[in-house]
């Protein structure tokens, strides 16, 4: 069983205490969290240190993950922070392309931020309906119009503060994966 949280305005000075909470009491698997993702003009004042902190905590003392995962996951819940305090293009994003979204009428978007559930701007990002697709992703994500959101995500240096999203262009890139698996040997070496 996995508990999922979101650290916010409304619980960041009582994360921790949420972490044991949820491994101790409730007695889940694994706990996931990450920083609450900005929406329109939602955008939280939120302290990063003691979401830091929080991260320290986690995977030190209380994730039961295997260290390449526990690298993995904090690597991701990093450059989250480091997102959030200096929201520029970092690398580009594979959404569209590693990950989409499709919208209860079957209609397919490269992401949230482009497409469903963001109502105002989803239909100049549709690549397609899956139903129009016979069913075939595949078929649907190799489409021009597929090319056409994927390239307009490139050339526009699209970014955004979706976990999801960062995590899965940091994944696609072999850089990242072999500073993970580095950083994994290292952990490896001075547990011995």
């Amino acid at each position: 069983i996995v508990a999922l949280a979101t650290f916010n305005e409304f619980n960041q000075h009582d994360f921790i205490n949420l972490i044991d909470f949820v491994m101790d009491d409730v007695g889940v698997d694994d706990f996931s969290f990450q920083l609450v993702r900005s929406h329109g003009d939602y955008k939280p004042e939120l302290d990063t240190v003691k979401f830091s902190n929080a991260m320290d905590y986690f995977f030190n003392k209380k994730s039961k993950q295997n260290i390449l995962l526990k690298n993995f996951r904090r690597a991701i819940r990093e450059q989250t922070v480091d997102y959030y305090n200096n929201p520029v293009h970092y690398r580009s994003c594979s959404s569209g392309r590693s990950r989409v979204v499709m919208s209860p009428q079957g209609n397919i978007y490269p992401c949230e931020t482009k497409g469903y559930p963001n109502l105002e701007t989803m239909n100049d990002n549709c690549i397609g309906s899956i139903r129009d697709a016979n069913y075939d992703i595949n078929k649907l994500l190799t489409s021009n119009e597929a090319k056409t959101q994927q390239n307009k995500i490139k050339t526009s240096k699209c970014h955004c503060d979706h976990g999801i999203d960062a995590s899965l262009s940091m994944l696609t890139k072999p850089k990242f994966q072999i500073e993970i698996v580095k950083e994994t040997l290292i952990n490896i070496r001075n547990v011995e």
